[in-house]
């Protein structure tokens, strides 16, 4: 069955490219070009997710040794997902602040970095917490509070 599938496959493409000709490889490296130099912009925002999503994997890796659980390939799959879905929500922020013709001074594409920034930087807190037994982000939040109230004191 599967070699029937493969030859079929094969005479499709065969006729598919004698049919289409050189043309095809030009257009598809075109369309390449084309969706390159749109989303040159995002670079530095895609760069910077995918740093911290690397980062949060090293340090989710260090907490499972830690607490004695194995490494598994499933759980790391997620690091994938993440790569992938936060890459298309920032190209999508990208599409939409062009398509509706938003300002350049409307930070979108900030916006959603910054929002999976956050989610980002909120799990290494928490794989931190695991390895060290303190979270940074509950610190930070002590330290405002304090301040709030001693600015509230009379």
């Amino acid at each position: 069955m599967k070699l029937k599938l493969a030859l079929a496959f094969n005479k499709m493409t065969i006729l598919f490219t004698s049919l289409m000709g050189k043309w095809w490889d030009e257009a598809l490296i075109l369309i390449a070009s084309y969706c390159v130099a749109f989303f040159t912009p995002t670079w530095k925002f895609l760069a910077g997710v995918c740093f911290l999503i690397i980062a949060d994997m090293i340090m989710a890796i260090a907490a499972t040794k830690k607490s004695g659980q194995e490494v598994k390939s499933r759980k790391m799959m997620r690091t994938v997902w993440k790569l992938i879905v936060y890459a298309v929500l920032i190209m999508v922020a990208h599409v939409v602040k062009l398509m509706f013709k938003f300002p350049d001074t409307w930070p979108i594409v900030e916006g959603v970095t910054g929002l999976v920034c956050t989610i980002e930087l909120k799990s290494m807190d928490e794989n931190l917490k695991l390895i060290t037994g303190k979270s940074v982000f509950s610190q930070i939040i002590n330290l405002v509070n304090k301040k709030t109230e001693n600015e509230n004191k009379p």
